[in-house]
């Protein structure tokens, strides 16, 4: 995983050597992003204008948490990471747990603080 630091040098640098970029990042990159070249942003929502593509992560997050106890999943998990800014993915993590409350099933969430290789840690809620 690349440290916001590079991510940020990267954009930079590729504004003057590509036609436009498809990009997945949760760094704060924003400032960093020229309005000179197209860019399409997957899952993740900026305030200028880049387009973002993104899936209905809500109802993802619900179908899979069916899906496992319909497999026999007797205490389903959820696994994600914390980013620093708000990512599509998120309502995935959401619609697990509602779908979990809406069913009355027992599940578990182990998140992991978005910081590359450093973090050797998952924060569980049960």
């Amino acid at each position: 995983m690349l440290s916001h630091q590079k991510v940020k040098s990267g954009v930079s640098q590729w504004s003057y050597k590509v036609a436009g970029i498809v990009g997945i990042t949760y760094n704060d990159i924003e400032n960093s992003v020229s309005n000179d070249i197209p860019i399409l942003s997957i899952d993740r929502h900026f305030n200028k204008k880049i387009t973002c593509v993104t899936s209905d992560n809500y109802e993802g997050g619900r179908l899979a948490l069916k899906e496992l106890v319909k497999a026999g999943a007797q205490r389903p998990a959820f696994m994600g990471s914390v980013t620093s800014v708000f990512s599509e993915t998120m309502n995935r993590r959401k619609g697990f747990i509602d779908e979990a409350k809406k069913l009355g099933v027992d599940y578990v969430v182990y998140e992991k603080p978005d910081c590359g290789r450093r973090c050797l840690f998952w924060r569980i809620s049960i």
